[in-house]
C-alpha cells in the first residue's frame, strides 16, 4: 500500500510538469491509458473537495476513452455531473455510448447484502458482471464507489472491510480495472474507529489523506501518519465533548447511587483503606448492628464486632489490594441486641473521585443458616433411618431366601436321582419331572438374583457405616479371573465368553479374593445382561507398568457421556439402556460397590464406551513385587 503524496503513476510528461511543492488534487488521480490495476482510497472532510477529486478522476478516464462507473448517493451524483458538464463533458452521449455508467449506491448495496454482510456470489452478479463486461477486449475501466462509506456510516465497519476484500478480488481478476473509494473522515471520529481505519488503509494500494495534506511536502510514509493523526485530532475533539457529557452522567449516577445506598436492604459500610475508619453507613447496617450511624463513623470494623481484631482488618485490606474483592460466606456477628447473627459479607475495593474506597456489603443470613442446619439435621436423621431400615430388612429377607434355596437344591437332587431311574418311569411322567426340574433351575436363578440384591444392600449399609471388612492377602489374579469366567460360562451355557490371559503366571496382587471375584462377576453379569445373546463377551487381563488390568468388553448399546459420568453413583440406573438378555434390572448398587471395593484395595476402576459400539469396564490393581 502506498500513500499518495506527489504523483500516483502519472504519465511521464505530466509528472515532469507537476509542481512537487504544491501538487494539484486532480493530478493525484490522473491515469494513463495503459494503467495498472489500482485500488485508491480518499479521505475527505468537505463535499467540495470530494467533488473536485472525483470529477477530475472521472473526467480523465472519459477523455482517455475508459469506461467509467460511479456508485454513489443521488446527492453526490448530482454534484459530480454538474461539475463534469461544467468542464465541457457531454454525459448524455457518454451514457448512450456505454462509457459513463452511474449507479445508485444504496440500491446496489441492497442487491448483494445478506444478514448485514456482503454475499460474494451476489456481489459478483450485481457488480462484478458489469465490470467484467465493460473490460472486454482489454478496455480500461475505472470506478468511483462509496458503497463502503455507506456501510461505515451505518456502523457496520466489518461489512465495509469485507466489501473492500471483494473489490480487491475483482481487481485481481480484471487487470485493466481501477477503483477509487472515498470515506468522510467524520465517520472515524473516536478512538474506537482507529483499528477500522488502519484495516481499511491496508485494503488499498494507495491512500490519499484529507484536503489538509496539500500543505505537506514530506515523503509518502509521513502522509500515512497524517491520515491517522487527522483521525486522532477529530477523536480528541469528540473526547472533549464526551467528557462534558460524562461529567453530567457522573453527577446523575452519584445521585442515583446515593438513593440506592440509602434504600438497600443489605447493610453497606464505606471504609478508608488507609485508616480503616468507617466513612459512611446506610440505614440497613445500623439496624443490623443496632448502632446509630453517628456512632459508626470513624470507628474500625473490629470495634463493631465485624472482624476479630485490627490485624484481621489489615489482612483483609491486603487481600483486597491484590484481588479487588473479598467474600465471607458466613461470618458470626454479635450485635447490640445480644441475638447472635450470621452475615454474608462481600468487600470490594474501587476508585471514587480519585481515591480508593472499600465497600463492605453485609447480608443477614441467620434465618437461611438456621433453615440449612435444620435441613441437614433432618437429612442426616432420614439417612440414618433409611440405612437402619435397609440393614434390618435385608437381614430379615436373607433367612427365608436361604431356606428356599436349600429346599430347591434338595428338590433338584431328588428329581435328578429319580430321573436317573428313567427305565422305571413312564414317558409322560418323565417329561413332567424334567419340566419341574427346569422350573426349579429357573427359580434358583431368580433366588441368586434376589440374594445378590440383598447382599448389595448389606454391602452399601456397611460402606455407609464404614464397616465393610476386607481380608487382604496375596492372591493370584490370573487364576481368579479364570475361575470366575468358568463359573459365569457354566451359569450362562448359551453365551460365549472369551478369555485372554497373559503368559506370566502367577499374577500376584494384594487383595480380598472373594471381593475381587464379586467385582468381576458384577462386570460379567452386566455385560451379559445389556448385550444381545448372539454377541460374545470378551475378558482380557493386561499387564501394565507395575499393575495388572482386568477388562470386560460387551457389544451392547454403549453409554453416553452423561451416563458415563454417573454410572458409578449409588442407585443410578440408566433409563436409556435396555436389558437385552438375562435377569431383571437391579438396584443400581453393583458398580457403586465395585468402585468402593477396588479403591479400598489401592486400585482404580473405569470404563470406555462409545454409544452404539458397546462398553468396556475395567479395574486395575498394583502387582506385588517379586
Amino acid at each position: 500500500m502506498t500513500i499518495i503524496s506527489d504523483t500516483m503513476r502519472l504519465p511521464h510528461e505530466e509528472s515532469d510538469a507537476l509542481d512537487h511543492s504544491s501538487p494539484e488534487p486532480g493530478a493525484l488521480l490522473s491515469e494513463s491509458k495503459n494503467q495498472a490495476s489500482e485500488h485508491i482510497v480518499q479521505f475527505y472532510k468537505s463535499d467540495a473537495f470530494l467533488v473536485d477529486m472525483v470529477s477530475k478522476y472521472i473526467q480523465n478516464g472519459l477523455e482517455n476513452g475508459d469506461v467509467c462507473f460511479i456508485l454513489c448517493t443521488h446527492a453526490h451524483q448530482v454534484l459530480f455531473e454538474k461539475r463534469l458538464q461544467a468542464n465541457g463533458l457531454n454525459l448524455t452521449d457518454a451514457r448512450q455510448q456505454g462509457v459513463y455508467i452511474p449507479l445508485n449506491a444504496a440500491q446496489t448495496l441492497a442487491k448483494f447484502m445478506v444478514d448485514g454482510q456482503p454475499s460474494p456470489e451476489r456481489f459478483a452478479k450485481a457488480v462484478g458482471s458489469q465490470i467484467r463486461r465493460a473490460a472486454q477486449d482489454g478496455r480500461q475501466v475505472r470506478a468511483f464507489g462509496e458503497l463502503v462509506a455507506l456501510l461505515v456510516a451505518e456502523g457496520n465497519e466489518a461489512a465495509a472491510i469485507r466489501l473492500e476484500t471483494l473489490w480487491n478480488a475483482l481487481l485481481h481478476d480484471v487487470p485493466t480495472f481501477s477503483l477509487f473509494c472515498a470515506y468522510p473522515m467524520q465517520s472515524f471520529t473516536g478512538d474506537g474507529y482507529q483499528a477500522s481505519l488502519i484495516e481499511i488503509c491496508k485494503q488499498h494500494s494507495h491512500v490519499i489523506p484529507t484536503e489538509q495534506y496539500m500543505a505537506l511536502t514530506d515523503p509518502d510514509e509521513r502522509l500515512r501518519a497524517i491520515a491517522l493523526l487527522q483521525q486522532k485530532a477529530d477523536s480528541l475533539e469528540s473526547e472533549v465533548a464526551e467528557r462534558l457529557r460524562v461529567e453530567e452522567r457522573l453527577r446523575i449516577s452519584e445521585n442515583r447511587y446515593r438513593r440506592l445506598f440509602e434504600a438497600s436492604t443489605d447493610g453497606i459500610l464505606l471504609v478508608d483503606p488507609l485508616t480503616f475508619a468507617i466513612t459512611d453507613a446506610n440505614p440497613a447496617v445500623t439496624t443490623l448492628l443496632g448502632i446509630p450511624r453517628e456512632h459508626l463513623l470513624g470507628r474500625e470494623l473490629w470495634q463493631i464486632g465485624l472482624l476479630e481484631n485490627r490485624q484481621a482488618v489489615w489482612q483483609a485490606v491486603r487481600v483486597l489490594q491484590k484481588q479487588q474483592t473479598l467474600r465471607y460466606e458466613t461470618l458470626p456477628l454479635a450485635p447490640k441486641d445480644g441475638k447472635p447473627r450470621f452475615v454474608e459479607v462481600v468487600s470490594t475495593l474501587y476508585q471514587a473521585n480519585g481515591h480508593q474506597v472499600i465497600q463492605w456489603n453485609l447480608r443477614d443470613i441467620t434465618a437461611r443458616k438456621q433453615a440449612e442446619e435444620a435441613l441437614q439435621a433432618s437429612q442426616k436423621e432420614l439417612e440414618t433411618q433409611r440405612e437402619t431400615f435397609i440393614g434390618m430388612i435385608t437381614h430379615e429377607l436373607r433367612t427365608p431366601l436361604t431356606s428356599l434355596k436349600g429346599n430347591i437344591q434338595l428338590a433338584q437332587r431328588r428329581l435328578t436321582h429319580l430321573l436317573g431311574q428313567e427305565e422305571d418311569i413312564p414317558t409322560a411322567q418323565q417329561q413332567t419331572l424334567e419340566a419341574v426340574l427346569s422350573m426349579l433351575s429357573r427359580s434358583q436363578q431368580q433366588l441368586r438374583v434376589q440374594s445378590r440384591l440383598i447382599n448389595d444392600l448389606l454391602d452399601v449399609t456397611s460402606i455407609q457405616e464404614d464397616k465393610l471388612a476386607l481380608h487382604l492377602a496375596p492372591c493370584d489374579l490370573g487364576g481368579l479371573v479364570y475361575e470366575t469366567v468358568q463359573d459365569a460360562q457354566a451359569g450362562y451355557p448359551s453365551r460365549l465368553i472369551t478369555l485372554d490371559l497373559p503368559e506370566q503366571d502367577p499374577l500376584l496382587v494384594q487383595g480380598d479374593r472373594d471381593r475381587l471375584q464379586q467385582v468381576l462377576s458384577n462386570y460379567l453379569t452386566n455385560a451379559l445382561k445389556f448385550s444381545p445373546e448372539a454377541e460374545p463377551v470378551h475378558v482380557r487381563v493386561v499387564l501394565e507398568a507395575g499393575c495388572v488390568r482386568v477388562l470386560v468388553q460387551d457389544h451392547g448399546p454403549g453409554l453416553t457421556r452423561e451416563q458415563q459420568a454417573r454410572i458409578w453413583e449409588r442407585f443410578y440406573q440408566s433409563p436409556l439402556t435396555p436389558i437385552q438378555s438375562g435377569s431383571m434390572a437391579g438396584l443400581g448398587l453393583g458398580l457403586y460397590i465395585c468402585q468402593h471395593l477396588i479403591s479400598s484395595q489401592q486400585g482404580q476402576v473405569g470404563l470406555e464406551s462409545t454409544p452404539g459400539h458397546g462398553a468396556t469396564f475395567w479395574f486395575r490393581l498394583p502387582l506385588l513385587s517379586s
